[in-house]
């Protein structure tokens, strides 16, 4: 029978080695993840504006043809050098101004940060 001295130091060493390896591959996808992150708020923008893609490339180039992304303050004002990515305040919200393909007319959706933090676009 193994001593407890043994098993303790056993149990230290594949701790720190599974730790090593699994911050290892969160650094690894973490540009994936966050690529991943970013179609799906693309994609979740234009299926709130009912327009639909055939694949991921095909949602990017719609959703970069197509949508302007503005930050506003609570008067309805474009605030001009606001990174959208990092808008965290209560007084700022995002706006989506998604032209229509058939017409010039422009359809708005108004990010919703919720207490949870994700982001979801309703109609303005």
């Amino acid at each position: 029978m193994r001593s407890s001295r043994y098993t303790i130091i056993f149990a230290c060493v594949m701790s720190m080695l599974l730790s090593v390896i699994l911050s290892g591959v969160y650094m690894v996808l973490k540009e994936r993840q966050d690529d991943n992150r970013a179609l799906e708020q693309q994609l979740s923008i234009l299926s709130a504006a009912h327009i639909s893609s055939s694949s991921p490339e095909d949602a990017k180039r719609i959703y970069s043809e197509r949508v302007k992304v503005l930050v506003i303050n609570r008067l309805g004002q474009t605030v001009e050098n606001a990174d959208p990515k990092t808008v965290d305040n209560k007084n700022l919200s995002i706006l989506y101004a998604i032209k229509s393909s058939e017409s010039s007319a422009i359809t708005a959706f108004r990010s919703c940060i919720e207490s949870t933090r994700r982001r979801s676009a309703r109609p303005v």
